[in-house]
């Protein structure tokens, strides 16, 4: 029964990403299906109870990004972190939900990891795919060389706390070989995600030799180091506190202790079940966050430093 649900919601969500593309495309609005139905179908014979997925994500070029925002808006989905603050928003992709049939949608203007501006990244990916079919409408997913880099740039990006990732990449150097990989590093380099390619490499036994090979002279920066190797809660908010000029930490600080509502909501789903509960997480957070500070610490330098060498 569990699987059929799975499965249910997976069928569910391959109506709703190919009812968006063709929304798009009628829009002049040109997108790639990243991952969900196009992994399953290449990589584990197109059985989703070998791999299900939650989402539908969807790159879209940058220049046309307002314009599928705005059909996602037309079609009945809200954005999650609407009324967030801007440093609380993720820079690669927005996040989209439909109340009628909890439909999600990942909105992508680039790739976590990439370093290349975001209209370089879409016109490389744009060469890198290939034309496939979700039921009867066309979508564009990644061809072999590009699916490998987002593989291992998804596990270095998800890090051992993601155990779906590191099986996708696993699967994917078993049927796409090393001469794949090899080309990926290559788009790696052009993406001007190296390190993130690296990561992830590392994080599999089976891609240790690969990732000696293309890892010599790349310096994985301890942030994603972190990211990768840690499980520990706490560690992610240390990275950003790395991350910002020291006359602006003590604002930062506050501000993690007390985001926005849309961020609360995020991190404690227990603060979208009403005002009373939003009200009950705003006094819990700052409690909650000095008791993971000791662990994350520790274990912040620990990943930082075992990557260092």
């Amino acid at each position: 029964m569990f699987l059929d649900r799975k499965l249910l919601r997976c069928l569910m969500l391959d109506a709703v990403g190919a009812r968006l593309v063709a929304e798009f495309r009628q829009h002049g609005i040109d997108s790639i299906l990243l991952k969900g139905r196009s992994i399953v179908d290449r990589l584990y014979d197109g059985k989703v109870v070998n791999r299900s997925y939650r989402d539908v994500d969807l790159l879209v070029d940058p220049r046309q990004y307002a314009d599928a925002e705005a059909i996602l808006t037309d079609l009945g989905f809200v954005d999650l972190m609407a009324g967030a603050r801007s440093g609380e928003r993720s820079l690669h992709a927005s996040t989209w939900r439909r109340v009628s049939d909890r439909a999600t949608v990942d909105l992508h203007v680039t790739l976590a990891g990439c370093d290349a501006p975001a209209v370089r990244v879409w016109s490389l990916l744009r060469q890198h795919s290939r034309r496939s079919t979700i039921g009867t409408t066309e979508v564009a997913v990644l061809d072999d060389v590009a699916l490998a880099c987002h593989l291992a740039m998804h596990a270095g990006r998800t890090g051992l706390k993601d155990t779906k990732p590191l099986g996708d990449l696993r699967r994917g150097l078993q049927l796409l070989g090393d001469d794949t990989m090899r080309m990926a590093a290559a788009l790696a380099r052009q993406l001007g995600a190296m390190p993130t390619f690296v990561a992830g490499l590392r994080l599999v036994s089976e891609a240790s030799s690969l990732a000696a090979e293309f890892g010599s002279g790349v310096r994985v920066p301890a942030e994603l180091a972190v990211r990768a190797l840690t499980e520990v809660r706490g560690t992610g908010t240390l990275n950003a506190l790395r991350s910002v000029p020291a006359w602006r930490r003590p604002l930062f600080v506050v501000q993690r202790l007390f985001p926005s509502r849309a961020m609360l909501r995020r991190s404690m789903p227990l603060a979208a079940r009403g005002s009373r509960w939003l009200v009950v997480c705003y006094l819990l957070r700052p409690v909650w966050m000095a008791a993971q500070l000791p662990a994350a610490v520790r274990a912040w330098r620990r990943a930082a430093r075992s990557w260092a060498r």
